[in-house]
């Protein structure tokens, strides 16, 4: 009888009787004993999880409050509102230990590690410890040739099951963990920047930069752009800060907590920088720096007499002042104190061009006196004087209050003078025509008002106001073909 006989494990015998009466007890007793020698160290991860508890333990935001269920082993700590992965835990030092010799290696090599002797763990409850590790920032994982050093979701894509699971290859951080310093300056940082408390983890930092980053590399994408459509500085610093926070962004933002958190930390400044640059923006900063640069460059390129070199004296502190303001990156600081210079030069462009208006028009008025004072304004005919009142009558003086409007004026001046010049030339020659007797033109005219009877003293004044009509277009060289038509 088989119950007669003996177990032997490991060269050390044992009755079968002894372990019980029959020998399915006896059996089950002896396996039971040997099992906790075989697997001595199933204990430390005696727990079998759903299959879904890793990816959950990573998608917990925050680790204070996760719920029980998803970390079966307890292997977060909570002190007060801090919570944290107890790194010491037997089961996660176990892996640690191994990695340390065998690492890098796949996950299907680390299950099938931890699923033999002397371990004896399910597969699904390995993740879960390697999600506790991952999340603690103890391991990395390399999955299609990245690392992954938090929980972001290719990393949880990467452990979420075990064949996913089977392909990440998995190594200890050594030497690039932040120390807890940093940790904490990151979290400090971050407030700052999000407005939000986040805990000094390196998982949730990683996080919350995933979170809140991304935004700002939309809102800050143009700066640069527009720093250099407006010629002022900053167009480098603008285009470096894009670049880190695309390269801070790259994988999980695994070197957040190192990079936020290191004593110097440029990327923080320039963010806080970058932020009021847009809410200058924002409030139309742009618009006032496009006046400002208008008057910058145009005004010292106007004539150099007269009005114009006042005009160049008057600006010239508040355009030193403005040159100034703009060579600084923080020149939105200086807003008030930009429209301030901006609005002096304003109203001394204004106050210029309207001196020069008036000035032209005074010159106008006095040219079209002189031509019509000349001797041939009288000697040619009332048409012909009517003709050239209506050319005089077309120029005129007008422009904006502004740069564009002087500059307007200055080649206003050219066509005035251009056409002053040319009325006076066509005049005189005209003029002169007349006196010569030169006769241009030969012209019908029909004397329509000559009555038969004369009764009043107005007939004979409408009769020489005819007479006058044609003396004029004789002197003026026209000869007459007159056709009398008696009236009544």
């Amino acid at each position: 009888m088989l119950i007669k006989g003996s177990f032997i494990f490991r060269g050390k015998p044992e009755a079968a009787d002894s372990l019980g009466s029959d020998i399915i007890g006896a059996v089950k007793a002896h396996l039971k004993t040997v099992a906790v020698e075989v697997f001595n160290k199933y204990k430390y991860a005696a727990v079998q999880v759903d299959s879904a508890t890793a990816e959950k333990f990573l998608k917990t935001d925050k680790l204070d409050r996760i719920a029980s269920k998803n970390d079966p082993l307890n292997l977060v700590k909570r002190e007060g509102s801090k919570a944290d992965i107890d790194t010491s835990y037997q089961a996660l030092t176990e892996i640690k230990d191994y990695l340390e010799i065998h690492a890098p290696v796949d996950g299907r090599k680390l299950l099938d590690r931890f699923s033999f002797s002397p371990f004896g763990w399910s597969k699904d409850t390995t993740r879960y410890c390697v999600a506790a590790l991952l999340t603690a920032g103890e391991i990395k994982l390399r999955i299609s040739g990245q690392d992954f050093v938090g929980p972001s979701p290719s990393a949880v894509e990467g452990i979420k099951n075990t064949v996913n699971f089977n392909k990440a290859g998995i190594s200890l951080r050594i030497d690039d963990k932040p120390t807890k310093e940093q940790l904490l300056k990151a979290s400090e940082r971050l407030l700052g920047l999000s407005g939000e408390s986040v805990l000094p983890l390196e998982q949730d930092i990683s996080r919350q930069v995933l979170r809140h980053f991304p935004d700002m590399q939309a809102d800050y994408s143009q700066l640069a752009l527009k720093l250099e459509n407006l010629e002022i500085p900053g167009v480098d610093r603008a285009q470096s800060l894009h670049e880190r926070i695309t390269e801070l962004l790259k994988g999980d933002a695994s070197d957040s907590a190192k990079t936020l958190g290191s004593g110097d930390c440029p990327l923080y400044d320039d963010i806080f920088w970058a932020r009021e640059l847009v809410k200058a923006f924002d409030n139309k900063i742009g618009d006032l720096i496009k006046s400002i640069h208008e008057y910058l460059k145009e005004i010292p390129h106007l004539p150099d007499t007269g009005i114009f070199i006042r005009l160049k004296q008057n600006t010239q502190s508040d355009r030193d002042e403005l040159k100034d303001y703009l060579s600084m990156e923080n020149f939105y600081e200086h807003y008030s104190e930009l429209q301030k210079a901006n609005r002096s030069i304003k109203n001394k462009v204004e106050d210029a061009s309207s001196e020069l208006r008036s000035e032209m028009e005074e010159l106008l008025m006095k040219e079209r006196k002189r031509i019509e004072s000349l001797p041939e304004w009288s000697i040619v005919g009332e048409d012909e004087r009517i003709s050239f009142g209506e050319r005089l009558d077309k120029l005129e003086v007008s422009c904006s209050p502004d740069l564009q409007g002087m500059n307007k004026l200055i080649g206003d001046q050219l066509y005035l003078s251009g056409e002053l010049s040319s009325v006076e030339s066509e005049l005189k020659k005209r003029g002169a025509e007349l006196q010569k007797g030169e006769i241009a033109e030969t012209r019908e005219y029909t004397f329509s008002y000559l009555p038969n009877e004369i009764t009043s003293f107005q007939d004979i004044d409408e009769i020489i106001k005819h007479l006058q009509e044609l003396k004029s277009l004789l002197k003026r060289g026209v000869k007459l073909k007159v056709n009398w038509k008696a009236n009544g």
